[in-house]
């Protein structure tokens, strides 16, 4: 679990000014023993805990210009650029192809297939 800013503030000013016992602490804060204890070796070994370590989370398969590839070639052509085009095309899953064009930084323009109306006649 990942706590805020405001979560080990707290923790940080009951440790240094209030008490030193981890299970009230845990009682004052709502935060399990476990994660006091863990906190409070980092303090005494002089480690920063607000900083977050990097190395959290999975790991991308995709490199960063192969995403930018992606993302020029839909912005580009979006009528040609389907989803299904682009998982052949750059071999890689349609679970990523999917997070890749719906990033908050990107607009991935959908597509609507309209009928012709001159052809019906």
């Amino acid at each position: 679990m990942h706590y805020d800013f405001v979560n080990k503030t707290r923790f940080l000013i009951i440790y240094q000014d209030v008490t030193r016992c981890k299970k009230r602490i845990s009682r004052y804060t709502g935060i399990s023993e476990r994660t006091i204890r863990s906190w409070i070796g980092q303090v005494e070994k002089g480690e920063d805990i607000m900083k977050v370590k990097d190395g959290r989370g999975r790991k991308k398969k995709f490199s960063e210009d192969g995403i930018v590839a992606i993302k020029e070639e839909a912005k580009e052509n979006p009528y040609q650029a389907s989803s299904r085009l682009l998982v052949l095309k750059y071999k890689v899953s349609q679970s990523c192809m999917l997070s890749t064009l719906h990033e908050p930084d990107f607009e991935y323009p959908f597509t609507k297939v309209v009928p012709d109306l001159k052809s019906r006649r």
